[in-house]
């Protein structure tokens, strides 16, 4: 902190002594409280009030760097962790946090490298990884993607002589968001902040935004100097699968970086010693840089998880992939010794040919009408579940099948079942 600054604290934090005894005096503080602990009440107010509104100046720090937007720092405070947590198994798609194993604050706590286990291992990976929502990705483009529509395009509109339109269409919707001028009446307007916060907002129908951005970055981003000006349609549908997001539509490269981070699934730490092992974990390791949208605390890292590999009968052998069948993913827990019931049933104990014919059903596509009334298919059932708490193998299983629609019997063999039309066998009739 700068003299200048230092006095300026100094003597604000006088002023609140006087007005703190004064107030001290008349009761103000409560009838308890009288001169000399009012006094100590108004320094403490007026100090606080000081460092919450000053930012500190940070030395090298260029005003007009749009990778780090102000002098944010992270603080020392660490997460509370259990001894007793859950590692949980994650079976499908799930957005999912994690817990948190090592945190590291460094450069003068401007950069935040923390672990956080997110699942067991041996899944397909993680994508989209965020730290408080906001997306991690090292580069500064703010880009703009569909995961739901694939005819969906992204176009700019003009609007007179300098304002214009970022135009949305999709699955035959259609938005527009007004990009106006920086000399508007409305100035907030004029800020790509507030189209992106819009999109966030509104737009729904699969639209997403990569990238960070907020009134310090978008300043000077508007309709004269947006870089995005491409009046034709631009397609922007991304394959949600797709963890590269290929097919993004780059609005403006004057966001700012976030940081980085990486995946390990059932890979040992480079650091070992220090941090310990996370055998058989998938687990993210990130080095976060604080901005105005990330600073302060200890921001919570989570991303879209692709579970669990298992066990299923493929062009007639079995093959170990991810999956997201009922039929499967049962199977997979009724066998797992490491989260299952795999101590009580192995492989030999099921009636293979039930669980082929399950899953036979629940892989076939079926009708169904979308919120914009198209008719669009889908597969039957899918399984998206995470196993998150202490709970009786029975009790998982249960949740499954109310998701499935099947149930299990035990006979010679055990046998997987599901409900469904079928051909009578017998008419009880008078």
């Amino acid at each position: 902190m700068g003299k200048g600054k230092s006095k300026g604290k100094i003597l604000f934090t006088i002023a609140g002594f006087a007005l703190g005894a004064i107030g001290g005096a008349y009761g103000v503080f409560g009838s308890s409280v009288r001169f000399g602990l009012g006094a100590m009440y108004g320094a403490s107010i007026a100090s606080t009030i000081w460092s919450v509104t000053q930012k500190p100046k940070i030395p090298g720090l260029d005003v007009d760097d749009f990778s780090i937007d102000d002098g944010s720092k992270f603080d020392l405070v660490t997460n509370e962790i259990s001894n007793s947590a859950v590692i949980p198994v994650i079976y499908g798609t799930r957005k999912w946090g994690g817990l948190q194993t090592w945190h590291n604050p460094h450069n003068s706590q401007r950069n935040l490298e923390k672990d956080v286990v997110i699942c067991e291992g041996g899944i397909k990976g993680v994508s989209n990884v965020c730290a408080n929502d906001d997306l991690i990705k090292s580069d500064t483009n703010v880009s703009i993607y569909n995961t739901q529509y694939e005819d969906a395009t992204v176009r700019w509109k003009a609007n007179g002589k300098h304002d214009g339109y970022l135009v949305l269409e999709a699955g035959g919707t259609y938005h527009e968001y007004l990009c106006q001028d920086i000399d508007s009446q409305n100035q907030q307007t004029s800020l790509l902040v507030t189209i992106i916060e819009n999109i966030r907002n509104d737009a729904g129908d699969g639209w997403k935004i990569d990238g960070a951005v907020n009134d310090k970055t978008s300043k000077g981003i508007n309709a004269n100097s947006i870089k995005f000006k491409t009046t034709t349609p631009c397609n922007c549908y991304c394959d949600p699968a797709d963890p590269e997001r290929t097919n993004m539509v780059v609005l403006d490269d004057r966001g700012y970086s976030m940081g980085t981070y990486k995946v390990h699934d059932c890979e040992r730490p480079s650091n070992y010693d220090e941090v310990g092992g996370y055998p058989n974990m998938c687990w993210i390791r990130s080095d976060l840089i604080a901005s105005g949208r990330l600073s302060g605390g200890n921001p919570t890292i989570n991303g879209i998880v692709q579970g669990k590999k298992v066990k299923v009968w493929k062009n007639d052998t079995w093959a170990t992939e991810y999956s997201e069948n009922p039929a499967w993913i049962i199977r997979d827990f009724l066998t797992s010794k490491r989260y299952g019931c795999g101590y009580w049933i192995t492989e030999d104990m099921l009636d293979d040919d039930s669980f082929k014919e399950v899953a036979k059903y629940c892989d076939a596509y079926v009708p169904y009408v979308d919120e914009n009334g198209v008719t669009r298919q889908r597969k039957r059932y899918t399984l998206n579940i995470v196993l998150d708490n202490s709970k009786k193998p029975l009790d998982w299983l249960a949740e499954m099948f109310a998701c499935s629609a099947t149930w299990i019997t035990i006979n010679k063999k055990i046998a997987l079942h599901v409900e469904k039309a079928e051909v009578p066998i017998y008419d009880f009739s008078d």
